[in-house]
């Protein structure tokens, strides 16, 4: 049996290598960076992405023991409210936050020789918004997709609206065309969608319109069942595989379209 003692210092030991790593150029990130004891090169990395509450070390430090017995590098970007505020839609206010995490991406594998060509990513919240987005522009980096209670998606029908709500040509950024032309790829990433179950009501920050809540529904849960069945029958249409299964998990999420056995990085 293991005492209270040995178990408070396997603890410590493991929040130790958790560190903060400062931005390397001046519009770029900072991140909080785990490095297991022993890390294994070979495994993609876990980008975990936090919410708009910017609490980036504590999205960090939910995965570090897994991360530690798989060997498994873990990535906290912090998009800070100051230089980001608009992180979560990809290119608010003219500034691509999806360019800047490939950017730190760069610089974590300059640091630790750990290629971050491709990841495994997790977003909460307003980082599942990101992480959604990101996978749709840039699938050949993903590896695994784990999105947990976004506020709403980017609908990859909605070809007469503008990037971040749809497909659409946004002015000076063609975004939009970028995400219809991948969407293949984008519907082949192993892909868990989870919302809390209690997810089925309409706080203060979920976002809402007319268009909004008659296309994706009203509440967060409604929202990820549409997604998820919309990104269900795209890929039937085109002949990829989209198994589908939905339960109650232990942890009070529903989960609705399931990563393989193997994505063992978001479980």
């Amino acid at each position: 049996m293991i005492s209270f003692d040995a178990a408070e210092s396997a603890t410590a030991t493991i929040q130790a290598r958790l560190r903060r790593i400062p931005a390397t150029w001046t519009a770029g990130l900072e991140c909080w960076l785990y490095v297991p004891e022993n890390l294994d090169a070979s495994l993609a990395p876990l980008v975990a992405v936090h919410g708009v509450g910017r609490g980036a070390r504590n999205q960090a430090s939910q995965f570090m023991q897994r991360a530690q017995a798989q060997g498994r590098l873990v990535i906290a970007p912090v998009f800070d409210v100051q230089r980001w505020p608009g992180y979560q839609r990809i290119a608010a206010h003219g500034q691509r936050a999806d360019l800047a995490l490939l950017t730190l991406l760069d610089s974590v594998t300059f640091q630790t020789g750990v290629s971050t060509r491709r990841v495994a990513m997790f977003g909460y919240s307003g980082g599942a918004q990101f992480a959604h987005r990101f996978a749709m522009l840039h699938p050949h980096r993903l590896e695994h997709l784990c999105v947990c209670a976004a506020g709403w998606y980017t609908w990859p029908t909605a070809t007469e609206q503008r990037f971040p709500h749809g497909t659409g040509v946004a002015p000076r950024r063609r975004l939009g065309e970028a995400v219809a032309g991948n969407l293949g790829r984008f519907l082949q990433i192993p892909l868990r969608v989870a919302v809390g179950e209690r997810d089925n009501v309409v706080d203060a920050l979920t976002r809402s319109n007319d268009l909004l809540d008659a296309q994706q529904g009203t509440h967060r849960l409604q929202r990820a069942q549409r997604w998820v069945q919309t990104l269900q029958r795209l890929a039937t249409e085109r002949g990829l595989p989209a198994t589908t299964s939905e339960s109650a998990c232990a942890r009070g999420c529903w989960v609705h379209w399931p990563c393989p056995s193997r994505a063992s990085a978001c479980r």
